[in-house]
């Protein structure tokens, strides 16, 4: 089984491996960064799942790679093929998928409860995680899903997990970061954590939903 990565952030900012390094606890993880490289749509085709990730900047959404990108994403969910957004990548997928858009009056940054709701309760991703668990955020941006047997979890800022289609999920939240990892320290350092959050952050479970993610793409 082998798994995409798709980099969705520009330059060198934020560029790390957490995420292919989560997957690959679990199955074979290959990366590519989207605005860099040349691809078809039977390049992502020769993956059994595809992962978005997050990005440093918002221009992205209107990039000409990620217009081919959504063209792609419509063709891959159709055939079946499990696609996970995070973050950025979750914006992308709202746009794909014709979903609103907007900003929120706020940042929503640093570790947030997330409320799985009673439909998420009975999705796989959500497999052996509290009803109510901590992640870590880190965005402005949010998606507003009407139908509500898509919102698979939420807090009180925004939707945080949306079923797009039977194999596409995105997540608003950060999965990758696990407490004292080097974007925790960056955030705190620029928005000044309390110690509640720093504690708080202790209760992260999040980095559950790759090996979920993972199982999903094995039994499809």
């Amino acid at each position: 089984m082998k798994i995409l990565v798709l980099d969705l952030h520009t330059g060198d900012a934020f560029k790390d491996s957490r995420i292919s390094d989560a997957l690959n606890k679990y199955t074979t993880a290959s990366s590519l960064r989207l605005l860099y490289s040349d691809f078809s749509y039977g390049d992502l085709a020769s993956y059994d799942a595809i992962v978005l990730t997050g990005s440093n900047n918002m221009k992205i959404y209107s990039d000409a790679k990620t217009r081919e990108l959504r063209h792609h994403l419509k063709r891959l969910s159709s055939n079946g093929v499990n696609v996970l957004g995070i973050c950025g990548g979750n914006q992308v997928l709202a746009s794909t998928f014709s979903c609103y858009r907007y900003r929120l009056p706020e940042p929503e940054v640093g570790w947030h409860s997330i409320r799985i709701t009673e439909i998420g309760r009975k999705d796989p991703l959500f497999k052996g995680l509290k009803d109510c668990f901590m992640a870590f955020e880190s965005h402005i941006l949010a998606v507003r899903c009407d139908d509500r047997a898509k919102v698979f979890a939420e807090n009180e800022h925004c939707t945080q997990t949306i079923l797009y289609h039977p194999s596409v999920r995105g997540v608003q939240f950060h999965p990758e970061v696990f407490p004292k990892s080097r974007l925790e320290s960056l955030r705190t350092k620029i928005r000044g954590a309390t110690a509640e959050t720093s504690s708080r952050a202790a209760e992260c479970e999040g980095s559950q939903i790759f090996r979920n993610f993972v199982d999903i793409v094995k039994t499809a």
